[in-house]
């Protein structure tokens, strides 16, 4: 991922207000969010991390491994990316 600096104003208020809906319980709707910003982000490791606990969270482990696998391709051992795949998937 590039610097925090590289990411588009509009990028980071965007993930920010999907970080808030997932907060609030919003789960599904924070899912949907996570993946239109992933259209424009694909390679952004803490989305694709929240992404995959969204859909962990919602009963959709078969979803949840894409991009769980692909924070960890992106993060090698990243502490919390790791219990999330691995007790959950």
């Amino acid at each position: 991922m590039p610097p925090s600096a590289a990411i588009p104003e509009n990028f980071a208020a965007a993930f920010g207000d999907a970080i808030a809906l997932h907060k609030a319980g919003n789960v599904a709707d924070a899912a949907v969010q996570y993946e239109r910003l992933r259209q424009a982000w694909p390679d952004h490791p803490q989305l694709l991390y929240l992404l995959g606990g969204a859909y962990v969270q919602l009963g959709r482990a078969q979803d949840a491994i894409e991009p769980l696998e692909r924070s960890l391709a992106l993060r090698p051992g990243d502490g919390p990316t790791l219990d999330m795949a691995g007790s959950e998937i």
